[in-house]
């Protein structure tokens, strides 16, 4: 990754949180975490037999092993009604979650075992249609609902759900540094389903980063 799309990040962090401060929302203000050194990821991949891709560890080593910040709706909706499975943003402030984030290598243990934990308890069986999905899985980002966003085998990002979602098993991006520019340019709305499916293309299979539903969002969110 370049310090240009690393700029931009931050810009579209303090873009949407002056419009949370503007709007009289619920917020947390940005906090980013400094890198890990390598050796820690090492570490990390070896006690867990996993392999990180590369671009969340260019990221991770290089600028930030975590983002932290988060926003929530107050007292607002949009009068058409398309907007309004959205109300919060990033990781998720909710009356059940403050501690929102993009993501957050120094609670990868903990969320480890919060996926391993679903596939031991519920999901079992790795040739079940439903289950199937969670096998072979990097776990990134622990949705508010119980739901994961996740890596797979091949960088992509993908929704994981629990309770038969509408993105389960989808990729949102075809890779970390993607995601982040994506959902950043959304203004990193809430990871529920029900909020990134606002902007989910199903034909392309990866949420939106451009079109009339974007630009009505936006127009709201400048009002």
């Amino acid at each position: 990754m370049n310090n240009e799309i690393w700029i931009s990040w931050n810009q579209k962090w303090e873009w949407i949180l002056s419009i949370a401060i503007k709007r009289n929302w619920n917020y947390e203000s940005l906090k980013i975490i400094p890198p890990v050194d390598l050796n820690t990821i090492q570490k990390t991949e070896e006690l867990f037999k996993i392999k990180f891709p590369v671009e969340f560890r260019d990221v991770i080593t290089q600028y930030a092993s975590g983002i932290k910040f988060g926003w929530q709706i107050e007292g607002e909706a949009d009068p058409s009604g398309e907007l309004n499975g959205i109300f919060c943003g990033c990781g998720g402030v909710t009356e059940y979650r403050t501690n929102a984030y993009l993501w957050d290598f120094n609670n990868f243990s903990e969320l480890y075992k919060t996926y391993q934990g679903w596939i031991t308890d519920c999901y079992n069986d790795p040739t079940d249609s439903y289950g199937k999905h969670y096998y072979d899985k990097i776990p990134l980002i622990d949705v508010p609902n119980g739901d994961l966003i996740v890596f797979d085998n091949l960088g992509q990002v993908i929704y994981l759900s629990h309770d038969d979602g509408p993105l389960h098993g989808e990729r949102l991006s075809e890779n970390f540094i993607e995601f982040i520019t994506i959902w950043s340019n959304l203004g990193c709305v809430g990871t529920e389903s029900e909020q990134f499916s606002v902007f989910y293309d199903n034909g392309k299979k990866r949420i939106m980063n451009s079109g009339d539903k974007i630009e009505k969002w936006k127009k709201w969110l400048q009002k």
